[in-house]
């Protein structure tokens, strides 16, 4: 790997890479976070729908790329192209790749009232027994 130095200090290095860069590099402390809340595992249990073809993503990543989209300031289904097109983002959440915005549209059509009431108590129980490890991401006391 070719690296050239800029600057250095103490506590910091600035310099060219030829590695692969995100601009949403932080939400690697987000994967940190969800890994210790055991976050995958969970949405095994929630009952989502799954796909339709054999081709369709696993909802656990939708879900996951679903979160990850909207921390990185999506507010529209179009929107979420913006993590499909970023390559580390991928690599880092362990996705072989990521979903199209119509995946995802397709994924939330599968939901009805009662689907939708189900999966939300399911996800409510799971994240308020999470709390003890919210704790220790925030460093708050409950």
């Amino acid at each position: 790997m070719a690296q050239s130095e800029i600057l250095s200090g103490d506590d910091f290095f600035v310099g060219f890479s030829d590695r692969e860069v995100t601009a949403w590099g932080g939400l690697a402390l987000f994967k940190k976070m969800l890994d210790s809340m055991g976050f995958s595992e969970a949405v095994t249990t929630w009952g989502l729908p799954e796909p339709g073809s054999n081709r369709g993503y696993e909802p656990r990543q939708l879900v996951e790329q679903f979160l990850v989209s909207i921390w990185c300031g999506a507010c529209r289904f179009s929107h979420l192209e913006m993590v499909r097109m970023d390559n580390t983002l991928v690599r880092l959440f362990g996705w072989t790749k990521a979903a199209g915005h119509k995946a995802l549209v397709r994924f939330f059509h599968r939901f009805d009232m009662i689907r939708n009431e189900q999966v939300q108590g399911e996800i409510y129980r799971w994240l308020f027994d999470q709390i003890h490890a919210l704790k220790s991401c925030t460093g708050l006391l409950f």
